[in-house]
């Protein structure tokens, strides 16, 4: 019995990712976006020639500068299971699941283990996390290490915590706020510095990161991708602009705003019922206030000075969210035990309502993405008829990397398809504009040249192929 929360846990993630192949066939859909244009092509270029973890491994437009140890992993579930996308999103999964484990034990040191079970579950399938889980990106393995090295530092288990800050800084540059968030809660909760504490939150996370800058300066001849360091905005204009939508992501979609201001409206309760402050409730539980708060602050100032994308930002946001459990449990123990489950309820039943909407736009945080990968999947197979056996296509991304790779789960077409440029390509018979994608390009051309021929809608989402007239 003493494993019998691990034991539903797993089963829970299992039928979780069955009704989600059931409903969205994701694990064997192909690749799309980001993972078809780098993540994907590196751990199959890894797979072909040759698994390594050094930047030279790697050409650097499919790196993009990045640390390899994501796509490294995905290699080698590609050497032992297959080259294929359902072995790819298995192993997202699966690092998911053990995500989700190291969740459930973190919020088991301050609730109830019922209660940790229902929050972790809660918290987990909200609707930025599961989609990712499936998605062949970096994100949610960095999120997995996060959690990982933030138990074992609550643990105070140095050595393990500074052995997953390592890999953790080894799958994205957004990890390096992690070891200082740690290191510096310590100094604040202990107020002193030891050696021991020195060397494994920050000195050595850092000097392997610095390492691995200085030999990829040696065999790519830069130590950061230069495409990403002007990306990087100190500007206050930039910094306000990206807060805006930080903020919004964070605290307001996806139904979090009902969340922040019914946890608001509770710690109001609390304080005007029972005559005590906030702080007087922070201070008694500073330990783990003070490490959350750093690591979540970390990560915003990280955010708002870096390019912004929703999905970089979830490696933290799972952090918010087990503050918000934490702090409702040190409440009155009684009535914080049915807040918790008031709010794990709550979430549950929002992410399936989420999971079950119709979509209005594409983004990778949300089941969105699934329409827009079935249209690519008609497109390409539309594109094996033999009549396109002898004429070129010409398309844009994101439908022209389909074409990259044979092993990327879309149909082979015989000829390789043509880039869309600003005028129509004599050479090209059809042309084909995608929702999300290139559609917006059609009318900059001589529309009266262009006849449809063959339109995939799927609700949002649409592909619409046209014949050139000639």
């Amino acid at each position: 019995m003493k494993n019998i929360h691990y034991f539903i846990l797993c089963f829970a993630l299992l039928i979780i990712a069955i009704l989600l192949q059931f409903k969205f066939e994701v694990y064997t859909q192909p690749y799309f976006w980001d993972e078809l244009g780098v993540y994907a092509p590196a751990s199959i270029h890894l797979y072909e020639h040759g698994i390594g973890i050094l930047p030279a491994h790697l050409p650097d437009v499919l790196s993009r500068g990045h640390p390899t140890l994501f796509v490294f992993i995905i290699a080698i579930a590609f050497k032992i299971f297959g080259c294929t996308p359902l072995v790819a999103h298995i192993t997202c999964y699966f690092i998911y699941a053990v995500g989700m484990v190291f969740l459930f034990k973190i919020l088991k040191e301050y609730l109830k283990p019922n209660l940790a079970l229902l929050s972790a579950l809660a918290i987990g399938i909200q609707p930025c996390f599961l989609s990712q889980s499936i998605i062949v990106l970096p994100e949610i393995c960095l999120m997995t290490l996060a959690l990982a090295s933030y138990y074992y530092f609550i643990k105070n288990k140095l050595i393990a915590c500074s052995l997953f800050l390592c890999l953790s800084v080894l799958v994205k540059e957004s990890a390096l706020i992690l070891p200082l968030a740690f290191f510096l809660s310590s100094i604040i909760m202990n107020k002193k510095i030891t050696l021991k504490l020195l060397l494994s939150l920050f000195i050595i996370p850092y000097v392997l990161f610095g390492l691995f800058l200085c030999i990829q300066k040696v065999q790519n001849g830069y130590f950061l991708y230069p495409l990403h360091t002007g990306l990087i905005k100190f500007e206050l204009y930039y910094i306000m602009e990206r807060w805006h939508f930080l903020k919004s992501f964070l605290f307001v979609e996806q139904g979090r705003i009902c969340v922040s201001l019914a946890f608001l409206a509770m710690i109001l309760f609390y304080c005007i019922k029972y005559n005590k402050s906030l702080f007087t409730l922070l201070k008694a539980n500073k330990r783990v206030f003070i490490s959350l708060l750093i690591l979540i602050i970390g990560g915003i100032l990280f955010s708002i000075i870096n390019y912004f994308l929703e999905r970089y930002t979830i490696y933290y946001l799972v952090f918010i969210f087990i503050l918000v459990f934490v702090l409702l449990n040190f409440f009155e123990k009684e009535r914080s035990y049915y807040l918790n489950y008031f709010f794990s309820v709550g979430l549950i039943i929002y992410s399936f309502i989420n999971v079950l909407s119709q979509y209005s736009k594409y983004t990778d945080i949300d089941f969105s993405y699934v329409s827009f990968v079935k249209n690519s999947s008609k497109t390409y197979a539309y594109l094996t008829l033999s009549k396109f056996d002898t004429i070129q296509v010409a398309m844009d991304f994101p439908l022209l990397p389909c074409s990259f790779h044979h092993q990327l789960g879309y149909p082979k077409i015989k000829n390789y398809p043509l880039q869309i440029k600003d005028k129509i390509n004599p050479s090209a018979s059809y042309y084909i504009f995608s929702e999300p994608g290139n559609y917006w390009k059609f009318n900059t051309y001589d529309t009266s040249k262009l006849e449809l021929d063959t339109m995939f809608k799927n609700s949002y989402s649409f592909v619409k192929i046209y014949k050139v007239l000639k």
